[in-house]
């Protein structure tokens, strides 16, 4: 992890306005979430053993070139208290680590830069991994930051960035989640996070699997951004020291930058993120079952909608399925990253198409929907599900060309209302 003292061209999705953020207790026990809209709720028992690796689609279409300012050493900023030994980088004995020179090569592809600007407008840069379509795996301190100010303000990533080409071009956050003992305590042992992002960019860049398996002596690797090596990813290969229930040690060269890294073994499935290093071996958060029940169900009971424009038409179109969103924007819809969270399990939202006018309308009634359906319309089924408490989604209709929108920003309905649209109220709550 390196930081930053100034940067002018970080900004997050218009739509989302501000980060919502989660933290929860981590233990091998059934674990408390909670969250800063004062949400309590526990996670479901029972996890996976393992969770299966994605490749992407390749797909390089929205590459961009960045340019990034000097940066200094920031890891300095966690001295480990409670770690004997513990130290901010460590190459042990000749540095091992090799250049990665095609980073749109899964895994490399699934490696991500991290750029995140904290309240008190301290910036720092890391590593991450893709574990979903639109989720990131990364150290806690990453993302949430005691000494600056708690929760970051902005956090954008650039999957396989390899200096100043971004193949993938860019997604920012739209919630952040860590465990109450990184939050509350600093504590090293539990030092992790987890980013959703605005956009399902996992579709083209694929994503690494998971395992609670990990031996001693276990060939493993690890790919990141170290902060002397101009934003440019290399990879070394080691084998495993030691493992703890929260901590596993391992013989992989880092340094600054490399806070976040992915740690996997040969079937490309992570065992552990990077997040310091020590006298005789680095070392990080193991992926323990409670670490895997976690981004299990952050991943799917935390269900992203997302939202697309088409300019052809001027419709709005709501969807669930990142595929679905994925295609639509090959299609020359502009995607608009997450319109809202919502439930894996709730109130169906229905989801019926008009084939005369080609536009789409969304309602939890089943009364309306029928309704539309004898007068011609199509049932297209469930959208997705939402909850029946939590962020207003609100609706607005334009009488002019018979069209609905969604939104849970009160200020873009508003603009809308302003503009002539009429305001039909809440139409169901997001998460």
């Amino acid at each position: 992890m390196t930081t930053f003292s100034a940067l002018k061209w970080i900004s997050c999705l218009g739509l989302i306005g501000f980060f919502v953020t989660t933290s929860f207790v981590y233990g091998e026990e059934q674990m408390m979430i909670t969250t800063n809209q004062n949400e309590t709720y526990y996670l479901p028992e029972g996890a996976p053993s393992t969770m299966p690796s994605q490749i992407g689609t390749g797909v390089t279409d929205e590459a961009q070139m960045i340019t990034l300012p000097a940066a200094q050493s920031g890891d300095t900023l966690y001295p480990q208290s409670n770690m004997t030994n513990s130290i901010a980088e460590s190459i042990l004995a000749s540095d091992d680590r090799i250049a990665v020179k095609d980073t749109t090569k899964f895994p490399y592809s699934a490696t991500v830069f991290i750029l995140t600007k904290f309240p008190n407008g301290t910036f720092y840069t890391g590593s991450g991994s893709m574990v979903s379509s639109d989720g990131v795996l990364t150290a806690g301190h990453m993302i949430y930051s005691q000494k600056n100010g708690g929760w970051a303000q902005t956090v954008t990533v650039y999957p396989g960035l390899n200096g100043h080409l971004a193949p993938f071009g860019s997604a920012n956050a739209a919630k952040l989640f860590s465990v109450e003992a990184w939050t509350k305590n600093q504590d090293s042992t539990h030092d992790i996070g987890l980013i959703r992002l605005d956009t399902p960019i996992g579709y083209k860049t694929g994503w690494f699997g998971s395992t609670t398996t990990v031996m001693p002596n276990e060939t493993i690797q690890t790919n990141g951004f170290p902060g002397e090596k101009a934003e440019t990813m290399w990879q070394t290969t080691g084998i495993i020291d030691a493992i703890e229930d929260t901590i596993v040690h391992y013989t992989l060269d880092t340094t600054s930058g490399q806070s976040g890294s992915p740690v996997y073994n040969t079937q490309k499935q992570l065992v552990a993120t990077h997040t310091y290093g020590g006298q005789q071996d680095n070392f990080g958060t193991r992926l323990n079952a409670t670490i895997l029940s976690w981004i299990d169900s952050e991943t799917h009971s935390f269900v992203a909608n997302f939202r697309l424009y088409n300019p052809n038409s001027g419709e709005h179109f709501y969807t669930k399925n990142a595929a679905e969103y994925a295609h639509l924007t090959t299609l020359g819809w502009r995607a608009e990253g997450i319109a809202w969270f919502s439930p894996s399990q709730g109130t169906a939202v229905y989801r019926v198409y008009n084939p005369n006018s080609g536009m789409h309308f969304y309602t939890t009634s089943v009364a309306e929907k029928t309704g539309l359906i004898r007068l011609g319309w199509r049932d297209e089924g469930i959208a997705y599900q939402v909850s029946a408490s939590g962020s207003p989604v609100y609706r607005v209709y334009n009488k002019h060309d018979g069209r609905h929108f969604y939104t849970s920003s009160a200020s873009e309905r508003n603009g809308l209302v302003a503009l002539g649209w009429r305001n039909e109220g809440i139409a169901w709550y997001g998460l």
